[in-house]
């Protein structure tokens, strides 16, 4: 399966009272084979090579998995905040 065409993210409004904040992406799905594929930004229609994982005209990225941080930055603790503490 590839993507065939991508619709990137739009804000979805409706008619009911009170909208939530809702952001859509749309994704048509198809065999592979060698038809065009389209990217949509709004109104504007952009054939593309190939559509990745990001939405994007290029190469498929994989970013492997890593068991050790690439940078000097300490590790990340966690805290646990009960809501008696907040204010």
């Amino acid at each position: 399966m590839k993507y065939g065409f991508a619709h990137l993210s739009f804000k979805w409004t409706n008619n009911a009272k009170g909208n939530a904040g809702v952001t859509v992406i749309i994704l048509g799905l198809r065999n592979i084979n060698s038809q065009p594929k389209y990217l949509f930004n709004g109104n504007i229609r952009k054939e593309a090579k190939n559509i990745n994982a990001y939405l994007l005209d290029g190469a498929n990225v994989v970013i492997a998995e890593r068991a050790l941080p690439i940078s000097d930055f300490p590790q990340m603790k966690k805290v646990i905040c009960r809501m008696t503490e907040v204010h």
